[in-house]
């Protein structure tokens, strides 16, 4: 009889060593056919409607934004140097400027290269991006104090100390792009959406780059031509500047997260 219940009870316990095993290996294929529908539909790539969510139009909308400032300045900046003092710029000859312009490239490029990584691990994409956009404002301000300072000392060391101080205004106004990138990529909703998405932004900043020169140098032209008007070129990039800033504002302290 002893032998029957002790027969009985190691039945028992193999059963249930044999259904905790089931409920074991049955388990891992549960979340594996999980790991594999979520894997799939991180590889299919979205259709263009459903991109157009509120994240990917704000990533979109502040690369827009900041481009057109940006191509707006880049187009009035050399005009600037280049004009008469007595209508307003600052009357470099085109060596001058070409080596102001050159001298901007390499300290640019070599800025965002041994500076930008580690400003970004400190400080953040959101933190980053505000301040160079902040910097706008005093870029603007810097052109019409160059050309009343160059009216009263002409090309002293004032004049070039601003003209340097915009170079490195706008060296810190161009860290916002490398962040800019790094929102979009988070915004796409998926990896495979990630082309989509770009694409997206992309076909913003085509249509801003295509208006905003020409509406600047026309800006800047009817400031030349009447003198009641000799501010409305700064009024204008001002504005562009504004926007910019406040588009900024939208943008999240933490990256979105699929």
């Amino acid at each position: 009889m002893r032998v029957m219940v002790t027969l009985g009870r190691l039945l028992k316990g193999k059963l249930r060593e044999d259904s905790s095993t089931a409920k074991v290996f049955t388990a891992p294929s549960e979340s594996t056919d999980t790991v594999r529908r979520a894997n799939a539909d991180d590889v299919k790539p979205l259709p263009l409607r459903s991109l157009l969510i509120p994240r990917v139009i704000i990533a979109a909308g502040n690369y827009a934004a900041l481009s057109l400032f940006d191509i707006a300045f880049r187009a009035v900046q050399p005009l600037f140097y280049a004009t008469p003092l007595e209508l307003g710029g600052l009357g470099l000859d085109p060596p001058r400027i070409g080596n102001i312009l050159a001298i901007y490239g390499v300290i640019n490029g070599l800025f965002q290269i041994f500076f930008f990584a580690d400003l970004h691990d400190r400080f953040g994409s959101k933190i980053i991006y505000s301040a160079s956009m902040a910097a706008v404002i005093p870029m603007i301000i810097t052109l019409p104090i160059l050309n009343a300072v160059a009216r009263v000392q002409g090309l002293s060391i004032v004049v070039w100390s601003i003209v340097g101080l915009q170079l490195a205004l706008s060296t810190l106004f161009n860290l916002a792009y490398s962040c800019v990138f790094i929102y979009i990529a988070a915004a796409s909703p998926n990896q495979a959406s990630l082309g989509a998405t770009n694409g997206i932004a992309q076909l913003g900043v085509s249509i801003v780059r295509t208006i905003g020169p020409a509406s600047a140098t026309s800006m800047f032209s009817l400031s030349m031509k009447n003198p009641q008007h000799a501010w409305m070129v700064y009024y204008y990039l001002i504005t562009l500047a504004c926007i910019g800033i406040c588009a900024s504002l939208l943008l999240p302290r933490r990256l979105w997260k699929n």
